[in-house]
Parts: C-alpha cells; structure tokens; sequence
C-alpha cells in the first residue's frame, strides 16, 4: 500500500515552516549593533568657549539616552579656552557612563590639554602636541594678555594634578595585570609632576625621573611620541578607523556627529576678540 499524506497537513507543515524562517530573521534583523560615537572638531572651530561646551553637553547629553553605547571619541584641536568651559566639560566627561576616548589630531594646547587627559583614554595622531596651558587674562587697562594670579594657578595644577592621579591608576592596574608594558614604570608614577609642569613655569623636570628634561621657566609641551612614554597617551593614531581597530572595538556601528550651524555661529560672536569689538560697538 502506498502511503498518501495529506494535502491539508503538507499545506500546514509548510506554512510553519515559512513562518519560523521569517520569525528567525526577524531576530537577526532586530538585532543592531552597538554604536561608537565620534564627536567632531572643525578646523575653523578655535578655543573652547560656552559654545564648544553646549556642543559637547548637548550631544553627551543626547547620547546617554541612547541604548548599546561602546564608546564615545571626541576630537580635540584647539589652541585653549577659558577655564570655566574647560572645567565644565572635564565634569561632563568624567560622569559618562561609558567609555570616552579623547583624540588629539593635531594640537591641545592650554584648556586642551586639561580635556584630553579627561578621557577614559587619550590617543594622539603622531603629528600632534599637547601642553602650554599657563592660565592668562586680559588686562582691562592695556588690553594685553598677562599672566592669571597665583590663585588661578594654584588652581589649575590641583585639576591637572588629580586628572593625572586618575590615570595613573589605570595604568599601573594595566601594568600589574600584564596588560601594559612600560619604557620606564617611574616615569608614569611621576606623571602628576608632569601636568603640573604644563601650568607652572617653576616645575623642573629630569629625565631621569621623569623622561623629560624641561628648565625652570618654561611651560610643557610635549610630542605624541613623548605623551606615550610617560603616560599622558594611550596609542598614536592615524584615524579613526584606527582608533576603534586599537580598543578592539569591532562589528560597531561608527556615529558621526559634527558641530551644527548653531554652534559654529555662538563661537564666532562669543571669540574674545569679536566679544571686545561688539562691546567697543556697544560703547560707541
């Protein structure tokens, strides 16, 4: 006897099989990649004023409602900044709940340099340079940049000096575990001396204790190459891609945000020469 199935039957084991298939990729379709945020510079952006600091608030802000972030990378390229700003964005960076890799490409100069060493992590293109962060102000009678008191000094190395100490913990766990090996282990644990020396012209420092040689005098600035040897750096980095090729972070899905309109007209009318001429206009 030959057996005959059922054509119903047959209709139905079809069906469920159809309908399992397109439940499974609709799974893989729900299924989405964690996302790694780059937040941009331009090169027409200048120092960091309170339009800089409501780019990277708004869009920090932005992001930590977002589901799945693996990591955030901010772009620094700047020549300084007021202190206030950079305080602010040094707070709002330290409280993310997710990693943040700060990536100097070309320059970090004064309020840069306290934003760089902010990050979770810090990356450099080997072009770059960081340092010469002296605190300075205009003087209302001259109009000539001097010097900030003593007081704002003072303040500026306990803030370089403690972004400092949190690397260093970091690392030497990094170092510890077998992760990390260092050109001279010293040289990291002297890393708070060489913040400071980015603020202070009176900090000497030796190569042998700290892998620099910098006279009383004369601000800090270093090279990237000089940034990984002591500490201040992560890695050097050509771009982006390499940056999430160096932290492993694969099968991500790469956010690209850049300043808007907004932001890039706030900082023309809030840059200290344009503020001094709409206030000589206001006098006027």
């Amino acid at each position: 006897m030959i057996f005959k199935p059922n054509k119903l039957l047959t209709k139905l084991v079809l069906i469920l099989i159809l309908f399992l298939s397109f439940t499974g990729c609709r799974k893989v379709e729900k299924k989405k990649l964690p996302k790694v945020y780059f937040l941009k510079t331009l090169e027409s952006w200048g120092a960091v004023t309170p339009a800089y600091t409501n780019y990277i608030e708004t869009n920090l802000n932005n992001i930590r409602k977002q589901k799945n972030v693996k990591a955030v990378i901010i772009e620094i390229d700047t020549p300084g900044g007021t202190i206030r700003d950079a305080e602010k964005i040094v707070k709002l960076i330290k409280e993310c709940p997710f990693p943040t890799i700060t990536y100097i490409s070309n320059a970090a100069y004064s309020a840069g340099a306290m934003l760089s060493l902010a990050g979770s992590f810090t990356v450099m293109s080997p072009h770059s340079k960081v340092g010469a962060m002296e605190p300075v102000m205009i003087d209302p009678r001259t109009r000539q940049m001097k010097t900030a008191p003593e007081k704002i000094v003072s303040a500026m190395r306990a803030d370089m000096r403690g972004l400092a100490e949190a690397r260093i913990k970091r690392l030497l766990k990094e170092h510890k575990e077998g992760k990390r090996q260092f050109q001279n282990i010293e040289w990291i644990k002297n890393l708070p001396d060489i913040a400071e020396a980015m603020v202070d012209k009176t900090k000497v420092l030796t190569l042998k204790k700290h892998g620099i040689n910098l006279n009383k005098k004369s601000l800090l600035t270093i090279t990237a190459e000089q940034a990984i040897k002591i500490g201040f750096a992560d890695y050097t980095v050509k771009n982006v891609k390499d940056i999430l090729k160096k932290f492993n972070l694969s099968n991500v899905k790469l956010v690209n945000i850049t300043p808007t309109i907004k932001h890039v007209f706030i900082s023309f009318l809030t840059n200290s020469w344009m503020s001094m001429i709409l206030i000589g206009l206001g006098i006027l």
